[in-house]
């Protein structure tokens, strides 16, 4: 396992003694607590999975799910049972601060969560987004961010958290999503016992843990230290990114009559313009956090206003409602010789059986 104090050190070396003070306020989480948690697996959704027909490529998971329960299947029905019991450690007060504090530093979280810094800068990392298809085109990789995106805003605006919310039903479609990858990073490896199973578990649910780490201890870094030089790497990384949002927003407010009237553009590429928009967006991007930390009225209306406007955002760039399905699926050097070997082995069975046929005869 890797040095645990490796993180903590580096955030010295990176934070000015202001944002150490910030962090030291929240005690990192103990790092074997982590590690339980990414090797938990999920158990209730492998188990029926295991007992249904359901194609990730191909069918509606949540609509496949509610058809199996109806339809009598009994690993269905446990992980319906399952969906609908509340643990008792869950603190709803809690939950609450923490969409709060999502939608006061939303930019912030958003652009540290596209990053590829965090997105691809680990093997593991890398597998689980190659696995998923994040990482197959462009075009399906910017589809993936935004859905990923869609799902967070919709976690972070749910006021009921109930069975059939909006936030339920996209961390479903997740958790499936996610079971989906176990099996076919299971399915890379020519005998997985339980141990490959875990680590294949700690693997998916690793990166999803992982990732929100990284973000959460940058936060404060990325707000208050604003270096010349990774400012304009910042700007040359993002333009795209911080284009197609500032261009979906405004098509959300004015419609797309007036945008395609005053020339809005909507694909061409337009490097000035884009690093003018994106030196605007960073900039009132910081002035803004600063300002939210010390005002609470400002801090109210904006939280409001970004709930009102996120979805309605993320839901125009992506046409239609996220499916976390897994439209595709990359094969890896390693799953075709994997592959290759089980077939060697099936012939050779056959030609055992074949050859022990004629012996007989």
């Amino acid at each position: 396992m890797s040095n645990p104090d490796i993180g903590p050190n580096f955030m010295k070396h990176l934070a000015t003694p202001e944002v150490q003070k910030i962090i030291d306020r929240f005690p990192r989480i103990p790092v074997e607590e982590l590690h339980a948690l990414a090797m938990a697996g999920d158990d209730p959704v492998d188990a029926y999975l295991a007992t249904t027909d359901m194609d990730p490529k191909r069918d509606d998971v949540v609509e496949k799910f509610k058809a199996d329960v109806k339809g009598g299947n009994v690993q269905a029905k446990k992980l319906w049972a399952n969906l609908k019991t509340t643990p008792e450690w869950v603190d709803k007060d809690r939950i609450k601060r923490g969409q709060e504090v999502y939608f006061r530093f939303a930019e912030v979280f958003n652009v540290l969560f596209f990053s590829s810094f965090t997105g691809v800068g680990s093997p593991d990392f890398a597998k689980i987004l190659g696995a998923t298809g994040y990482m197959t085109s462009p075009q399906s990789a910017f589809r993936r961010i935004i859905e990923t995106a869609h799902w967070v805003a919709n976690i972070m605006s749910d006021d009921d958290f109930g069975v059939g919310s909006k936030g339920w039903l996209a961390t479903l479609r997740v958790r499936f999503l996610h079971a989906a990858v176990r099996r076919r990073l299971e399915a890379s490896v020519a005998q997985p016992d339980e141990h490959v199973k875990r680590l294949v578990d700690g693997v998916v649910r690793g990166t999803a843990i992982g990732i929100s780490e990284i973000i959460e201890r940058f936060r404060p870094a990325f707000i208050f230290s604003q270096n010349p030089d990774k400012i304009k790497a910042r700007i040359d990384y993002w333009s795209p990114f911080f284009f197609k949002m500032l261009s979906a927003g405004a098509r959300v407010v004015t419609g797309d009559d007036f945008c395609d009237f005053v020339g809005l553009p909507k694909r061409r590429e337009i490097p000035m313009f884009h690093k003018v928009l994106t030196k605007v967006g960073f900039t009132g991007m910081v002035i803004a956090t600063k300002t939210i930390r010390i005002v609470p009225l400002v801090q109210k209306i904006s939280v409001k206003g970004r709930k009102f406007a996120y979805i309605r955002i993320f839901t125009w760039m992506l046409g239609d409602k996220p499916k976390f399905a897994l439209k595709h699926a990359p094969t890896t050097e390693r799953e075709r010789e994997v592959r290759a070997q089980l077939q060697q082995r099936e012939n050779n069975k056959r030609r055992a059986i074949t050859a022990a046929a004629e012996t007989e005869e």
